[in-house]
């Protein structure tokens, strides 16, 4: 039986035109496009109203919480699909409610995608090659080729300023499909540095004998965050910074039985924060940020067993998802208050196919985020102009 719970999200009573759902598909392959207007919920648990962006009939996915996939104007955000047959890259414009498919490989690396700093193009990965796409037309160019003997994994990340991207590669004789097969291999990992604009070679950031993830550029620097990623309980320190000359830093070597994850970068650049637990379990967990000027470690609040989490553009807030199975829920979190409040079941159901992802808008008035409360995965929106102050 699953540990979570699949409470249901309500229908409300709406006009007929909002409810029609997909009202057409033109074409096939890239710029195929769907007209699918939105469709209005009331979560059963918390009775917010909210939007469904995406149609019942397949599979919708939001990226990693760790990419940024939706514009800085809040009118299209990027999304993962197998309506197509594998997974492929879509983009849904939020005013007209249209959906477009983006790219057309036969193997496109699921998870991972993100915009650039002028929402005009985004790049995204299979095994052999990154690609630079349009975010409106679909048109794409190669932009980064995988040695010999070496794939892309699907993480990957640009800098501020569009000029760099870092992209984890794994030896291809250690690549495994199933996550526990993949940590015990230890497989060599490491992560380039792709110039984007102007002349230069790939080079090496970071590499070992270890599953690398969750590359994150610092705001207006170069400084690379990444993840050791597998089983938190055999691994000696999660979170890494890796500087343009090479130095690699370990920021939270692990203690005892502690668990950390869901890291990225305070808005500011100054330092990371990230869910701590105390022990294995979901109790006692709490959001802490790491000064990198001091070394200081102090916590924000208490939260409920965030999984992923993302802050909005001044840090008084963050959308979480909780990894409770008794408690499948996105939050949003208010820093300076140090209190959460449910906005939503997101009733996922295995994290390893789907993350929540929650994510603020740039004007920190919605909230996004993946959900499985009416069957499949879906994506949702909800406002949050009574909760937050815009940004």
């Amino acid at each position: 039986m699953s540990a979570f719970s699949r409470r249901s999200l309500i229908l409300k009573t709406l006009p007929v035109p909002l409810l029609c759902g997909v009202r057409s598909v033109r074409g096939a392959g890239r710029g195929t496009r769907i007209e699918h207007e939105r469709v209005e919920i009331e979560d059963s648990l918390t009775g917010r109203a909210a939007e469904r962006l995406t149609p019942l009939e397949s599979a919708w996915r939001l990226p990693s919480d760790a990419q940024r996939y939706l514009s800085k104007k809040n009118d299209f955000l990027l999304l993962f699909s197998e309506k197509a047959g594998a997974p492929q890259v879509y983009s849904y414009e939020l005013r007209r409610g249209r959906l477009t498919q983006l790219t057309d490989e036969p193997d496109v690396l699921s998870g991972a995608v993100t915009l650039d700093p002028r929402d005009r193009t985004f790049y995204y990965a299979t095994p052999s090659r990154i690609f630079e796409g349009s975010s409106r037309s679909g048109g794409a160019r190669s932009v980064a080729a995988a040695e010999e003997g070496w794939r892309f994994t699907g993480e990957l990340a640009l800098n501020t300023n569009g000029t760099a991207l870092a992209a984890v590669e794994m030896r291809l004789e250690d690549w495994r499909e199933d996550s526990a097969e993949l940590f015990s291999a230890r497989p060599k990992s490491r992560i380039q540095l792709f110039p984007v604009e102007g002349a230069g070679a790939p080079r090496v950031l970071a590499e070992a004998e270890h599953w690398l993830a969750r590359p994150q550029f610092r705001p207006g620097g170069n400084d690379l965050l990444y993840a050791h990623e597998g089983p938190w309980e055999q691994v000696d320190g999660r979170i890494r910074i890796v500087g343009a000359d090479g130095a690699v830093r370990n920021l939270l070597p692990r203690l005892g039985e502690e668990q950390v994850g869901a890291e990225h970068w305070l808005a500011n650049g100054s330092g990371v924060r990230f869910v701590h637990h105390p022990a294995p379990g979901y109790r006692g967990a709490s959001v802490r940020e790491f000064s990198l000027a001091t070394g200081e470690i102090r916590e924000t609040s208490k939260c409920s067993a965030f999984g992923a989490m993302q802050s909005n553009a001044d840090g008084g807030a963050i959308a979480g998802a909780s990894r409770r199975p008794s408690g499948p829920n996105i939050f949003v979190l208010f820093t300076k208050l140090g209190r959460e409040m449910t906005l939503a079941e997101h009733a996922v159901s295995d994290w390893d196919k789907t993350n929540p992802a929650p994510v603020l808008s740039g004007n920190s008035q919605w909230a996004y985020f993946t959900g499985e409360g009416e069957g499949g995965p879906a994506v949702y929106r909800m406002k949050l102009e009574d909760l937050v102050s815009e940004t």
